[in-house]
């Protein structure tokens, strides 16, 4: 498995509640913003460029005077997936740039014994606004100076030179950091090496994170520029929401079996479209069995609760002890068998698998839990010599 191109230090900054956030945020940048829209339930990305790194950490200083609880760890999606699948047993090359991190020595040790890459003085970082209770979602402050639309070219090269044998998953991120800068000649060249990919080898899979900063016309071109070039995809509720509203024009309020659907209808190369949520998950296909997806989903909803409770990804022990003993969700449990008794094993030729999401019993961070889920739901697919651009 080959993992890239982006690596960085996350800072989980944990308010107790929203009032808890409201009451500390004047003291800087971001917070308001946070505030507002942790309120409404929603997540969003934030650059912070144009501060200093001392502005930065004198801003964690005054959280952490306020009994705001500051916990620094691995971030960035490559190196969360990479440490994930690590973690689960599986092979996995890290690729792409690693900058300094300050992170702990076990997390920087096991990506390191992963790293086929180069080494930058680069010291990017991620300040993570979270509440303990309230809402899953959080607000992200990006600093970084474009790390990750500086890196992608390199690794996509690199990818291709070192991609060899049967059993293969590479999973890279960048996709809509690039067309967010407006940085087309990379985008294109990106696309083009992606459908290369798909051609050489088989399979290409990709999430849909960062949709929430782009404007539907944004999100339809994106996805017509690059999603569409896909065999699988992975989504939230509020990304294939947006992405349907964005390609048919509807306020969404068809079923999530039929957008899946539709998106896969839509798409040039699209075989395989999974929904994955805090109550269940859905996954329609015309080319892995329903036996196949509903295992996958097991494992990655047992993975991503772990990641919710214990803020690292479990080793394979502890996946299937979340499996075996830990109790289903209720609404999920009930989502799944509407969908079941409402549109069977397929719907317009696709093969429809579900399952519930297991319930978290304590909450750590939400960081993380979508990357972790992904690598374990594709790399279940290992067998199929999946590429993955996430």
């Amino acid at each position: 498995m080959f993992i890239g191109v982006e690596a960085t230090t996350d800072y989980w900054i944990t308010f107790q509640d929203l009032s808890h956030l409201k009451e500390q945020k004047h003291l800087g940048v971001g917070l308001n913003n946070a505030h507002a829209l942790l309120g409404q339930g929603k997540g969003e990305e934030e650059v912070i460029d144009h501060i200093s790194q001392t502005e930065a950490t004198q801003l964690l200083e005054k959280l952490m005077a306020q009994d705001v609880r500051v916990e620094n760890a691995l971030g960035g999606n490559a190196a969360l997936e990479t440490l994930a699948g690590k973690t689960q047993g599986l092979s996995v090359s890290f690729f792409g740039a690693l900058p300094q991190l300050n992170i702990s020595n076990a997390e920087l040790e096991a990506l390191r014994e992963s790293f086929v890459g180069e080494e930058v003085e680069e010291t990017p970082l991620s300040l993570i606004i979270q509440v303990a209770h309230g809402t899953t979602e959080r607000y992200i402050l990006n600093k970084g100076n474009g790390r990750r639309a500086n890196d992608i070219l390199p690794s996509l090269s690199k990818a291709q030179e070192i991609i060899s044998g049967d059993d293969i998953l590479l999973g890279m991120v960048g996709i809509h950091v690039l067309f967010g800068t407006k940085r087309f000649n990379l985008l294109k060249a990106y696309r083009d090496a992606l459908v290369d990919f798909r051609r050489k080898v088989g399979m290409t899979f990709s999430d849909t994170g960062g949709f929430a900063a782009f404007t539907l016309n944004e999100i339809k071109k994106l996805f017509e520029h690059t999603y569409t070039h896909v065999n699988a995809l992975a989504l939230n509720e509020v990304e294939l929401i947006n992405v349907y509203n964005a390609l048919e024009g509807s306020g969404g309020e068809e079923h999530p079996v039929e957008m899946l659907a539709y998106l896969i209808e839509q798409s040039e190369a699209l075989t395989t479209a999974w929904l994955h949520s805090t109550d269940y998950h859905i996954s329609l296909s015309s080319e892995f069995s329903s036996q196949k997806m509903i295992e996958s989903m097991k494992k990655a909803a047992a993975a991503g609760c772990f990641r919710v409770e214990a803020g690292r990804p479990p080793i394979q022990t502890e996946l299937l002890e979340i499996i075996k003993q830990r109790r289903l969700n209720s609404s999920g449990v009930q989502a799944t068998q509407e969908i079941k008794k409402t549109y069977g094993k397929k719907y317009k030729g696709l093969k429809i698998a579900v399952w519930p999401s297991y319930f978290a019993e304590y909450f750590t961070t939400s960081v993380g839990a979508g990357d972790t889920a992904c690598v374990t739901y594709f790399g279940n697919f290992l067998s199929t010599r999946a590429i993955g651009i996430s």
